[in-house]
């Protein structure tokens, strides 16, 4: 956080915003630093994207008289491409280390994925049938369903049953047959 005397010494901390316009940077036709906006028909200037010299600069050359786009810290300071962070380095700076570690890491988990094998957890999505959760209805259904396989297959048992029965009386006429 700046300190007190920073913030006196500081003209861009002392930036009045008379105006919040309602046009979206993103609608505008440019770059980072300059878009055109089509509805008051004039430059907006993006301070964020310039160093803190450079932002002086341009409003002292327009006399303050500019369509700006800044951010402000909680404490009030404008943020500028050169404003130092709580560890010393720029936003970009800071974010452009945190994306080479991001993809370190990623590039290592890929390397050893497949020397690891398979992961111990096992996430279940879905509609599988650990997640399933049956109503009262459901689950009867499903039980007279079963019920009913579970007939069928003793009738299957006992046809066959009754069928080798059958074949063994055949058996055992034509075995004696003709009489003594």
């Amino acid at each position: 956080m700046a300190s007190e005397l920073e913030k006196e010494e500081d003209p861009l901390f002392a930036m009045p915003m008379l105006f919040n316009c309602p046009m979206k940077w993103q609608k505008m036709s440019g770059d980072e630093r300059i878009r055109f906006c089509q509805s008051c028909r004039q430059n907006v200037y993006n301070l964020s994207a310039m160093t803190k010299e450079e932002a002086l600069a341009l409003i002292e050359e327009k006399e303050g008289k500019l369509c700006v786009r800044f951010y402000r810290r909680k404490d009030g300071m404008v943020i500028t491409k050169d404003c130092a962070s709580y560890w010393g380095k720029s936003i970009r700076e800071r974010n452009s280390s945190l994306a080479v570690i991001n993809a370190t890491l990623a590039f290592m988990a890929n390397i050893l994925a497949p020397i690891l094998g398979p992961s111990q957890i096992t996430l279940v999505v879905g509609n599988s049938p650990l997640m399933a959760r049956q109503s009262p209805e459901e689950k009867l259904a499903e039980q007279l369903a079963e019920q009913r396989e579970a007939n069928r297959k003793q009738a299957e048992e006992a046809a066959q049953a009754a069928q080798e029965l059958q074949e063994l009386q055949e058996r055992k006429q034509r075995a004696v047959w003709p009489p003594r």
